[in-house]
């Protein structure tokens, strides 16, 4: 049965929200704790230092952070795409990278999710860009940048260093 659908394709623009957020003065030093107290990284496609998965759950440090992109997603996801007030984001994962001179991410999505987010924590002038379905977004220090997660996305090989919190979004 599978091999017997007919593909249709259609032509729509999604949106890109983005938003500059002050700098707290916290999240820095928590990455920093947190790659010494798990040094390790994971394969995959991002060729850099990255935490687990699941950072804000091994981490509660983090809860305040993911507490308030949550809202974020959540008034988007109501005052944008008309969902209902009963419907809430809820974070299913954020992880940490840590892109050094050299280091890159190969294009992917991350479907099934519903929103996905880059939270730029700390970026040098020469960093390269979010590439999102061939739009360039240049990073900035504190710049939070939403999409939806069908998107495909990647990051150029970098020159410069630059500390990112990136999050998937599902609806409850």
């Amino acid at each position: 049965m599978q091999s017997s659908f007919d593909i249709k394709e259609v032509q729509r623009s999604l949106p890109i929200f983005t938003v500059k957020l002050p700098d707290d003065g916290i999240l820095k030093g928590l990455i920093e704790e947190h790659r010494v107290n798990y040094p390790g990284t994971i394969e995959s496609n991002v060729v850099a230092w990255h935490s687990d998965w699941h950072t804000h759950k091994v981490n509660p440090k983090f809860e305040y952070f993911v507490n308030l992109v949550e809202s974020a997603c959540t008034f988007i996801s109501h005052s944008h795409f008309g969902v209902g007030e009963d419907v809430v984001m809820k974070c299913e994962n954020m992880w940490v990278v840590q892109y050094i001179k050299g280091n890159f991410a190969h294009e992917h999505d991350h479907f099934p999710s519903i929103l996905s987010c880059a939270y730029f924590v700390d970026v040098e002038e020469d960093s390269s860009p979010l590439i999102i379905e061939g739009m360039e977004i240049k990073p900035e220090n504190g710049m939070l940048v939403i999409f939806p997660s069908l998107l495909r996305h990647s990051v150029p090989e970098t020159h410069g260093q630059r500390t990112v919190i990136s999050m998937n979004f599902r609806a409850d």
